[in-house]
């Protein structure tokens, strides 16, 4: 039964849901959202460029008028240095200066001067000259100019002041000086004041789009001269933006005009002279105006393609609605019963949109598919040897699909029971199988997992890997109702664990027995000389290494004999170079054996103390001394036969009286861990060594 609140949500669903045609209108807007979104990048993209063309038109015109207004000053400048090379400011005492007023009145007003001063330079650079009073012009005060004489007299070269007030109030210059030079430091200072107005015809020339406006700033943020109003504006401060400007060469910036009108500014330092600045103005709303227009015809035109396009949608939707109808009409007719469920569908009345035919036949087609594919799956899981089951709780009955050895001989079609499942399991693996597959079936568990043994039609106790998981439930109560899961083979994989974990033991004994020798090599070397008992011990830890490379690259089935021994006497098995012998000082005879991994450590500790020997009081301590190893398997006796033979050393007069140290290892080795024989003797030649173990071609250590 339903429960209640579960069909007020159907009801609800029902009611959100949409009709075919309100999809095919919302179908059709959606298409024309990429198409939206397009113009909408593009009336952004039209709206940024035509900023940045205005801005960047702003910025040429600031750039142009910064660089012509730097060009004045500079002839301004010239003039100035000019007057002060001239030999007459040089020679003329500082009485005689006044006489020269017409002559610098005349310079002046050749090269644009309003008025020229020459002033002295120490000790408070009073004026000596000025030609104000002769033209009639406006005489600047001396302490106007004081910062700009004072740089002057401080670097030598030529400065620029800022914006002047010069009687009667209201006058404003600017003073350009330069220094007069004598001896290499500055005697007198040539200054010559320019009018604001010269740098007002300059901005006016400027040709500018209609309320746009340009104007020259001093450091002090003081207007110097302007396109527009000069008269009126000269002198005032530029607003408090223009403080964004300190430390900038040149930039874009918006703000206030001095006629309290919104505008985007374009500014640009003039590159010679410090702190002066010119900036070029346009209203925002022109900026505004120019992408306006363009950003309305988009939007317009975006909002007429989506209504085309809602009527389009609207009218495609008519041809479509009419195959729909039909589809569900046969839809109703097959949950009835009264039609076939796919030789019908389009059978009296072909479709005449193309799409529902083809879906008609692809579902006939995927049906064909589908068949197929579950038979290549069915021989896919047969080839890998997997097994799937499915256990039906509710009936307590199992099935299984695809070969494999270790499930039940024979399934009956109806299925097995869990009983039957569990007396084919190993009696020991059964309780645990058992209890991980009840505890999903009570739900305390969602997935099965277990590895047992099963017994396979030949009798033979097989590996198993079974892995399940809940597939069904019932929807109110919760309890499990089928359970389903694959079964693999693993039979080989945990042999192949069983051989590893043998191997890892095996590779601890064989660690344990090098440890062993080492100890035993640690006790037996003798500790009264600190260096010669490292030498020692280093030694014989050198030939257990060379002996456990060999075996470890024939991964412990043994070590060569020859490889072994030319391991110990390789630098005797060389002809003899320093003797002039082409004969090497050691020889080896013997056919290839493999030894065990037991005897090759023991073997080469014993060869090891052999050849120490010999370099320390045998054949091998003299230069003409040689040394024979030679070997054999006496496989009737089942040991193996080594003879160390020694020539041409020091004489031999017997037996050592004393027993030494090398023939103790010899001994523990030989006789303690090979369990062989030792012989040695003395003859007069030198040392023969007589060696015999027991060895066996096929046995495993």
């Amino acid at each position: 039964m339903t429960p209640p609140h579960a069909g007020l949500r159907n009801q609800a669903r029902e009611q959100r849901r949409w009709s075919l045609s309100r999809y095919l209108l919302a179908f059709g807007l959606v298409l024309l959202v990429p198409a939206f979104g397009l113009g909408a990048m593009a009336a952004w993209q039209s709206i940024q460029s035509h900023q940045r063309e205005f801005e960047s038109r702003l910025h040429d015109t600031a750039r142009a008028l910064a660089l012509a207004l730097d060009s004045e000053l500079e002839a301004v400048r010239v003039a100035a240095m000019a007057l002060a090379t001239s030999p007459l400011l040089r020679l003329i005492g500082d009485v005689e200066m006044a006489g020269l007023a017409g002559w610098a009145a005349e310079y002046g007003a050749a090269v644009g001067a309003t008025q020229v001063d020459v002033h002295a330079a120490a000790p408070d650079q009073h004026r000596l000259l000025t030609t104000a009073v002769t033209a009639g012009s406006a005489v600047a005060p001396p302490e106007s100019a004081a910062a700009v004489l004072r740089e002057v007299v401080e670097t030598g070269r030529p400065a620029v002041s800022d914006l002047l007030v010069a009687p009667p109030p209201g006058t404003h210059l600017i003073a350009v000086a330069a220094p007069v030079m004598r001896d290499g430091r500055v005697e007198r200072i040539v200054v010559l004041h320019v009018a604001p107005d010269r740098f007002s015809a300059i901005l006016r020339a400027q040709v500018m789009t209609p309320g746009a406006g340009a104007a020259l700033a001093d450091a002090e943020r003081r207007i110097i001269a302007r396109s527009h109003d000069a008269a009126r504006f000269v002198g005032q401060p530029l607003p408090s933006w223009y403080a964004a400007t300190s430390g900038r060469t040149e930039g874009i910036f918006r703000g206030v005009s001095t006629r309290g009108k919104p505008v985007v500014v374009g500014f640009r330092r003039l590159p010679q002279t410090t702190g002066w600045g010119v900036i070029v103005g346009e209203p925002s709303a022109v900026s505004r105006a120019m992408w306006r227009e363009p950003f309305m015809l988009l939007a317009c035109g975006a909002l007429g393609a989506m209504l085309l396009g809602s009527l389009a949608a609207i009218w495609l939707a008519r041809g479509i609605l009419q195959p729909i109808e039909a589809l569900r009409r046969h839809a109703n007719e097959v949950a009835a019963g009264t039609g076939d469920a796919l030789a019908g569908l389009g059978a009296g009345r072909p479709c005449r949109v193309a799409e529902f035919e083809d879906l008609r036949r692809s579902l006939h087609r995927a049906n064909e598919a589908l068949q197929a594919g579950e038979a290549r799956l069915r021989m896919a899981i047969d080839a890998a040897r997997f097994s799937t089951w499915d256990f039906d709780v509710s009936q307590g009955v199992g099935s299984r699909w695809g070969e494999l050895t270790n499930t039940i001989p024979t399934v009956p079609e109806s299925g097995f029971g869990l009983r039957d499942w569990l007396a084919h399991i190993h009696p020991e693996d059964q309780a645990d199988v058992e209890q991980a597959f009840t505890q999903v079936i009570d739900g305390s568990r969602e997935t099965f997992a277990a590895e047992f043994r099963a017994r396979a039609p030949s009798g033979q106790w097989l590996w198993i890997a079974s892995h399940g998981a809940v597939v069904e439930r019932d929807r109110q109560s919760g309890r499990v109702l089928r359970i389903a899961g694959v079964a693999q083979d693993i039979t080989e994989r945990r042999a192949a664990a069983d051989r590893q974990a043998l191997l890892t033991r095996e590779l601890d004994h064989r660690a344990k027995n090098v440890l062993a020798v080492v100890q035993a090599a640690l006790r037996l070397t003798p500790r009264d000389d600190a260096e010669a008992y490292a030498r020692a011990v280093e030694g014989r830890v050198m030939a257990l290494a060379r002996a456990h490379t060999l075996l470890a690259e024939s991964r412990w089935r043994g070590a060569d004999m020859r490889s072994l021994i030319e391991g110990e006497l390789a630098p005797f098995l060389a002809p003899d170079v320093r003797a002039g012998s082409p004969e090497p000082r050691a020889t080896l005879d013997g056919p290839p054996i493999i030894l065990p991994p037991a005897a090759a450590q023991p073997l080469s500790m014993a060869l090891h103390e052999l050849a120490t020997n010999s370099m320390k009081y045998g054949a091998l301590s003299a230069p003409h001394g040689r040394v024979s190893l030679s070997w054999r398997f006496d496989e009737a006796a089942g040991v193996l036969r080594l003879r160390w033979a020694e020539t041409g050393g020091p004489a031999v007069a017997g037996e050592p009286a004393r027993r030494g140290f090398g023939s103790r290892v010899l001994q523990a080795t030989i006789c303690a861990q090979l369990k062989g024989r030792l012989c040695q003797t003395w003859d007069a030649p030198g040392l023969a060594c007589d060696i015999v173990f027991p060895l066996s071609r096929n046995a495993p250590d």
